[in-house]
């Protein structure tokens, strides 16, 4: 397999920089529309949604990326089997998270939470199975393609927003917006993929490769789970010590925190199928020159727009949204992005314990992760508040480096 050309990774630059400045965006109207307390039940309700959605992904989508980038005949049994592992689960994983909706909104306190979260129920089915519908995207190398779906997402999010805005709709919950966007990006997906769909398999084929994708989930989706959770750890302890608007601001550091890491993302997308190949094929001594390359240049780019945008920070924001208040923010931002800046550099090589065979070894990695993650931010948000949570944050993600650079080498004995 060849490395991404120019243009695909044009695509996908720009393409994060549409998602980064729509993710900027979004919670930008939505704590200047509706406030910080309805900010802080919004960002707990999408934490609650992140996590949940991942579990009815099931670590799929993980298994569709390898062996579709190391199939040398486009076998479509390999796709139809994820479609039929993964559509029972999400049919699973939407009913229990309706049945939860009240349990979950008295645990917080927040009776409001309540219809969020029965309104990101429905979401889940199509984000599990747009998951998998994207990771075969990127298997295939159609960059462009999935540059621009994944731009679509978040564009279908804030259009989705104005409209609840712009018609003063106050009895709809603002989550309902992941529905409509992961329902209209479904669809998009089915077209765009249909002829590999419709190709056909062999049934006991398709069925072979359902049970391995099951299988595979089983040793990644638990890690899986965790590694997006882990970024919405700190939000969910802070929302269990704190009121909501204090959420809010923290909120809007941590958002736009993850938000900028998205650029290291990027790069991970484009080069995990070529990671995977040059894993596939043995060529060790390539790799690790790519990933040395990478690393150098995600570094260097990562500290000059953390130094930038901490600098901006308490400026732009309180004239963005009109809330002075969103600039106490700034002290959180910084440990936060220091911890960016230093995981950025092996992001791109991130999920190379799943795509060398070892998806066991990434859920235990990141199993260690969250529970490191949780431990600081419950030890440290009663003594130190919201600094508690963006420094045990912080220190998580330089924790992902040591962790994944012992693991590569135990593993795969690649020394990152």
């Amino acid at each position: 397999m060849t490395s991404p050309r120019i243009s695909d990774l044009t695509f996908n630059y720009a393409s994060t920089l549409v998602n980064g400045v729509a993710g900027l965006v979004l919670p930008l109207l939505v704590g200047a529309w509706f406030g910080t307390s309805s900010f802080g039940v919004f960002t707990l309700n999408f934490s609650l949604y992140i996590i949940l959605s991942q579990l009815a992904a099931f670590g799929i989508h993980l298994s569709v990326l390898k062996y579709l980038s190391e199939n040398r005949e486009n076998d479509p049994s390999i796709l139809l089997g994820a479609v039929l592992a993964v559509v029972p689960l999400a049919v699973l994983t939407t009913a229990a998270l309706l049945l939860l909706a009240k349990p979950l909104a008295s645990f917080f306190n927040l009776p409001e939470m309540r219809a969020g979260i029965e309104a990101i129920g429905g979401a889940i089915f199509f984000f599990a199975c747009n998951k998998v519908l994207l990771a075969s995207l990127n298997a295939f190398m159609r960059l462009k393609e999935y540059a621009v779906y994944t731009s679509l997402r978040y564009l279908f999010l804030i259009t989705s927003l104005s409209a609840i805005y712009a018609f003063g709709s106050q009895d709809i919950p603002l989550s309902i917006i992941f529905l409509l966007s992961e329902g209209a990006l479904f669809a998009i997906l089915l077209f765009a993929l249909r002829n590999a769909l419709l190709r056909g398999g062999d049934r006991a084929s398709v069925f072979m490769w359902a049970g391995e994708h099951l299988r595979f989930g089983c040793k990644a989706f638990g890690g899986h789970i965790l590694l997006d959770a882990n970024s919405r750890v700190d939000i969910l302890c802070l929302g269990y010590f704190v009121d909501s608007s204090t959420v809010g601001v923290y909120s809007m550091a941590a958002v736009l925190a993850e938000g900028t890491y998205q650029i290291a993302i990027v790069a991970r997308t484009a080069y995990t199928p070529v990671v995977i190949t040059l894993l596939y094929e043995k060529k060790y001594e390539d790799l690790l020159a790519l990933v040395k390359r990478l690393r150098f240049l995600l570094w260097m780019g990562m500290a000059g727009i953390a130094c930038v945008s901490i600098a901006l920070y308490p400026v732009v924001l309180p004239f963005i949204t009109g809330e002075t208040v969103y600039a106490d923010g700034v002290s959180w931002f910084v440990p936060l992005m220091v911890g960016v800046t230093i995981a950025s550099g092996y992001a791109p090589v991130s999920l190379i314990l799943a795509g060398g065979g070892f998806p066991g070894r990434q859920s235990l990695m990141v199993v260690m992760l969250f529970s490191a993650n949780a431990m600081g931010n419950l030890v440290l948000i009663p003594a130190l508040g919201p600094m508690g949570a963006a420094v045990g944050t912080a220190a998580t993600y330089c924790l992902s480096v040591v962790l994944l650079r012992y693991y590569a080498l135990r593993c795969l004995n690649l020394k990152l």
